[in-house]
């Protein structure tokens, strides 16, 4: 980050950036395939409770470093994760095969 700003008060650990995911043809009729959403909060109030968000849809809260696992489906797909009253959120953008 610049000097200038602080860091984000939310960082993104799971999923990586950029990352690729393939959905496995011999499970995928039997098991649902998930893929485990977790986030770093530093300098927030404890028990703040993160907000995740995947292609602007909302899909659950957890505090920082708990797991909220999300279904697996084909696409692109923007996950945002922030804490309430922050400007600042965390974006990850993966790609389901």
């Amino acid at each position: 980050c610049p000097k200038n700003f602080p860091p984000p008060p939310v960082r993104i650990l799971s999923p990586a950036d950029g990352a690729t995911y393939r959905l496995l043809p011999s499970v995928y009729r039997t098991v649902t395939q998930k893929l485990p959403l977790e986030a770093a909060a530093d300098g927030l109030p404890p028990g703040t409770r993160l907000h995740w968000f995947v292609d602007d849809r909302p899909v659950g809260t957890t505090l920082p470093r708990e797991t909220l696992f999300w279904p697996l489906r084909r696409g692109r797909h923007a996950i945002v994760c922030a804490a309430p009253g922050h400007l600042r959120a965390s974006t990850a953008v993966i790609t389901v095969e």
